[in-house]
């Protein structure tokens, strides 16, 4: 399980991956459906909740990851590998 006031960040260099979920279950959407609370980005790609469903396929040559947590609820996390 994560902590509260995370903030993560790091840069995938490769002009072609991957990004396979084994494990996602992060902080549910707000009221008006969006991820603000935690949350993974993936360039400016949002995500939380449990909705990752496939791989994400990364084509450029400099991929940012960045997690973000608030400081109240937390959850068990994520797990990805890259290909």
């Amino acid at each position: 399980e994560y902590t509260n006031a995370l903030h993560c960040s790091c840069r995938i260099s490769s002009r072609q991956a991957s990004l396979e979920f084994l494990d996602f279950y992060l902080e549910e959407r707000d009221e008006i459906d969006e991820c603000t609370r935690d949350y993974l980005q993936i360039d400016q790609r949002a995500l939380c909740d449990g909705d990752v469903s496939s791989n994400i396929e990364l084509n450029s040559s400099m991929t940012r990851l960045i997690f973000q947590t608030n400081d109240v609820i937390t959850r068990k996390g994520f797990w990805l590998s890259m290909s």
